[in-house]
Formats: structure tokens, sequence, C-alpha cells
């Protein structure tokens, strides 16, 4: 019945907010108001369920709530929790470390810390201060958590080091320079982070049913490799050390995989029925080549030489690949978003690493014939002004090129100029 009851308050918050309801209600006055010596604050009580480990479920579902209304009430947890406050910190950490707890209940645990990051600051400052089980930290025991051995085993699944790099990449995102610099300087951390791009190009994610867990963690990967790439600071030996443990050819598997991905541009289901703008915030693909570009684009402006020449052309035919691919049909939503953030990245490429290309003739072909094929009469490809100025401008900067031989240009200038008329 409890476990009922909570499933029920779950859904009613989030709908109550959803609504954006003007009028104050009585469960958001119930949220809002303070407890007192006499009455439990709601968050309190429902937190005396987390500790039912006999009913697991029970005590996943009352973590979801509490991230629920971490997230949309005003009211802030840590001043709910009162003098419990520390110890539901030290019961939470404490399961948090147990290599016994079930998983799903550690995922939902590090969902609620995450949340915390953005919503609730006091809460955890609080769970960062605190120690369990001999002076060990969450930062601690986020570390032994996904360890590299630990990885993709029954001590830390798929959906658990997802939680677990999400809430990594929200502390850096969030500027906590203190608590990041600590992780830092762990090169056991890096190692951790890297691990996964190599791991999962292996047996792990061969179904269809792994490929977004993929997916997502990729995103992930990439964008702390990124944040960590823009301080452009040559003693972080532990990240560097880190890095060269990924092979040329395991860049160029990995960057193979992401282009694959967006391809197939396999959205959920349920977005069919999402507006045009939510449907591209949730889009997977989208967030991962968001994730990709970020990467790329840091890795040059850090001046690294992560990327040999080989993996260099290699990403470059694969960006212009995959752009032709997704204008050669008809283009969704999502399509022209990826559409614009492509043809942006190839022109990056371009101006970046064009020391390092020499297949001018045939990448000039197929963005002409890309855009030749947008601008004939009854297309059905209607291309948006930022996709096309991302081809014009890789055009001409090909055109500019002094490495190619002139005939190579001459070749197509009949088409170069209907483009344009």
């Amino acid at each position: 019945m409890i476990s009922f009851g909570t499933e029920v308050l779950d859904l009613v918050i989030l709908e109550q907010y959803s609504l954006q309801v003007a009028k104050t209600t009585s469960l958001e006055s119930c949220l809002s108001t303070q407890g007192n010596a006499s009455q439990c604050h709601i968050a309190r009580i429902i937190s005396s369920y987390t500790y039912h480990r006999h009913h697991t479920r029970l005590a996943v579902i009352s973590t979801q709530l509490l991230n629920v209304i971490a997230q949309e009430s005003r009211m802030s947890l840590l001043s709910s929790f009162g003098e419990d406050a520390h110890s539901i910190r030290s019961g939470f950490l404490r399961r948090l470390a147990l290599r016994s707890e079930d998983p799903q209940f550690k995922v939902v645990l590090i969902e609620l810390l995450t949340t915390c990051v953005a919503h609730q600051p006091g809460l955890l400052e609080l769970f960062l201060s605190g120690k369990a089980m001999q002076a060990t930290s969450l930062l601690d025991i986020t570390q032994e958590m996904i360890s590299v051995n630990k990885q993709f085993t029954h001590l830390c699944p798929g959906h658990l080091l997802l939680a677990a790099f999400n809430f990594v990449l929200a502390l850096w995102t969030s500027g906590r320079q203190r608590v990041t610099q600590q992780l830092s300087d762990n090169k056991a951390f890096w190692e951790a982070v890297v691990s996964p791009l190599t791991k999962m190009l292996g047996p792990m994610g061969t179904t269809s049913d792994t490929h977004p867990l993929k997916a997502k963690l990729y995103c992930n990967v990439l964008q702390l490799l990124a944040y960590q790439l823009y301080q452009r600071d040559s003693s972080l030996n532990e990240f560097h050390s880190a890095l060269e443990n990924v092979t040329q050819s395991q860049w160029q598997e990995i960057c193979t995989f992401l282009h694959k991905e967006l391809k197939a541009i396999s959205n959920p289901p349920d977005e069919s029925t999402l507006p045009a703008d939510k449907a591209m915030r949730y889009s997977s693909a989208v967030h991962l080549l968001d994730s990709y570009r970020m990467f790329i684009s840091t890795m040059w402006l850090a001046e690294s030489s992560l990327f040999k020449q080989e993996t260099r052309l290699s990403v470059m035919n694969q960006v212009l690949d995959t752009l032709s691919h997704t204008l050669s049909g008809e283009l969704t939503p999502v399509d022209q978003r990826l559409a614009s953030m492509l043809s942006s990245l190839y022109f990056e490429l371009l101006t970046q690493w064009s020391s390092h290309f020499t297949d001018w003739a045939s990448s000039y072909h197929k963005l002409a014939q890309a855009l030749h094929a947008s601008t004939n009469d009854g297309a059905d490809i209607h291309i948006l002004p930022p996709t096309l100025v991302g081809i014009l401008a890789s055009l001409q900067l090909i055109c500019s090129q002094k490495l190619q031989a002139k005939s190579s240009i001459d070749s197509t200038s009949t088409s170069y100029n209907i483009l344009f008329c």
C-alpha cells in the first residue's frame, strides 16, 4: 500500500508542475512548508522508506520521489530533512558503497545526486563533504564504483555506469572546480573514463538493445574529454597518459560507430508525438553529434595531436558521407538539425585540417551533388539556410585550395555554376 501510494504521489507531483497552475495547491503548500517539532516534513517521511532493504522496490520508488521533489519543489531538501540530514547522508553513502546493494537502487540514488547538482546545492555539498565506512567520501565511492575492472560487470552494469558518468559530467558542467580537480588528479579516474571507449568496441553492444546505451556512454565520455582538453594544461600527465591507451585504429573504429548511429537516426518511438523542438532535444542522434563535434572542436583548439593524419582523413570522409546520407531522402526536423550540424562541422574540419587533406575533387563532387539535388525543381528535400551556408562555404574553400589540379575544378564548373543560378 505504501509503495502504491508513493507511485501515485510521484505522478501527481509531476502532473502538478507540468501544468504550471498559477494558483497554489494544497500539495504545493505541503511541499513548501517547513516541518516543525510536532510534524515532520513530507520529504523527511519519504526518506524513511529508503531504509527498507528487504523491500528494494519501495526504496527505489521513494528515492525516485525524492528526486522529483528535489527537481520540482522550491523547498530545500536539506532543510526539510532537518536533524536527520546527516543520518540520511550516511545511510545513502553506505548503501552506495556496498557491493551487495541492488544496482537499480544505486542508479536512482545517483540520479538524485545528479539532480542536486543543479537544484539542491546545499544537499549536494552535504554529500560531498560527508564520510561513510571508514572515511570514504562520495567521490571515493564513485571512483571505486566505475573502476576499470568493475565496468560492465554485476558490480557496475551499463545502466549504473551511465548514471555515474551523468553525475560526474554534471559536476564538470556546473563549474565545481574543487571537486573536479580532485577527480582530475587521479589517473585511475581517467582510465575509468577512457575505458568504455575501447570496451564497447567488442562483443558488448552487438544487439540493438544496447546501442542506445553505447551512444549515451560515448556522449558522456566525449564531453568529459572535451572539458579536460579545453584546459590546455600540459601538466595533466594522468589525463594524457590515459588517452594514450586508445590506439589510432580504435579511434577510427569509434568514429565509425558514431557515424553509423547518426545514419540510423533511430529515435525513440514516442518522439513522433512530440513537437519539433522537443523531438530535437530528445533525439539521441542530435545529442551524439553535438558531443562528437564538441570533442573534435576542442581537440584542435587545444592543438592536441590525439588524432594522427590517417585518423583525421577518416573522420573528414565519414562526416561528409554522413552529410550526404542525411540529405539523400525526405528530411524530418531531426534530419534538418543533423544536416546543419554536419555541414558546419565539415567546414570546420576543412579549415583546421586542410594540410592533411588531398581528396579535394571527390569532396567537391559529393557536396555539389547534395546541394544540386536540393535545388532542383520539385525536389522533396528542403535544406535550411544554416545547412546551405555550411555547404557553400566548404565548396568555396575547396575551390580556393592550391592542392588540387586545375582540371579537377574545371570538370565540375558546370554543376558549380548551376548551384549558384
